[in-house]
């Protein structure tokens, strides 16, 4: 079964949704108080003073936590779509502890809108934390309704799969040579709000490498095509990076089931 036959579960009373900005990188880092993309001692001049009105002890815990971290944006494809209107994705990492938790969002511009995908990521190989990956709450590796396990077509094994899988040590689907890959076959609910809405966590070890991403994704049983990005990981530092996005090619409004 392909992304449009079980895609359509999903999306049959979606609204079409247009491409929208995904969050700035300093949005992303606790303790920014300033939104300037660094913590610093300028933000604990602005919550000192604040305390009381805008900000809390919590506010404090965050910067002490956060104190000397600098966000980065890195460029990607920007967030078009053809024809206009297909949906927007990004991926967030924070450099913690020897390693870099990851974050997929999806966004619309036109709530309500739900989103069904194929999503393909993939990093330096040896570098995935395999048990780390973690589905959102409004995302789903089963249908709405039904017992069956979101199923879709699987690049790095070249077969229908259902759910989520990882894949150390696999061939590149997106480019070439030996990566840990990630298959997500996603539904989501229908968003009331343009989001970025959470779909997908994991962790990679060490701060350097690169994470590539694409795949398909579906509204209203139209496919588009993610054009596939990699980001390289810029040299070891306390760094938010901040990668964005898809951008969709209208590449039909049917699939042929496998």
């Amino acid at each position: 079964m392909r992304l449009t036959t079980w895609c359509v579960l999903f999306l049959a009373t979606a609204v079409a949704f247009c491409s929208a900005p995904t969050p700035a990188a300093a949005d992303l880092l606790p303790g920014d108080l300033n939104a300037d993309g660094a913590v610093n001692a300028v933000d604990f001049t602005a919550w000192s003073d604040g305390l009381g009105d805008a900000y809390s002890v919590d506010d404090y815990l965050a910067w002490q936590a956060g104190y000397g971290q600098t966000a980065l944006s890195l460029a990607g494809a920007g967030g078009t779509t053809t024809p206009p209107g297909g949906p927007v994705a990004s991926v967030t990492g924070v450099v913690s502890n020897g390693g870099i938790d990851w974050s997929v969002f999806f966004t619309t511009a036109s709530p309500p809108s739900s989103i069904a995908t194929e999503l393909v990521l993939e990093v330096e190989d040896g570098s995935l934390v395999t048990n780390s990956v973690v589905i959102a709450p409004d995302f789903s590796e089963v249908i709405a309704g039904t017992n069956i396990i979101n199923p879709g077509f699987n690049p790095f094994v070249n077969a229908v799969t259902e759910g989520t899988s990882t894949h150390p040590s696999v061939a590149s689907a997106l480019a070439t040579g030996q990566v840990d890959g990630i298959f997500a076959p996603l539904g989501g609910t229908t968003f009331s709000t343009i989001g970025p809405h959470l779909a997908v966590t994991f962790r990679t070890i060490g701060d350097e490498g690169f994470v590539r991403f694409g795949g398909l994704t579906a509204q209203s049983g139209a496919l588009f095509s993610l054009t596939t990005q990699t980001v390289v990981i810029p040299e070891p530092s306390a760094t938010i990076v901040a990668i964005t996005c898809f951008a969709p090619l209208m590449i039909g409004r049917k699939r042929a089931a496998a």
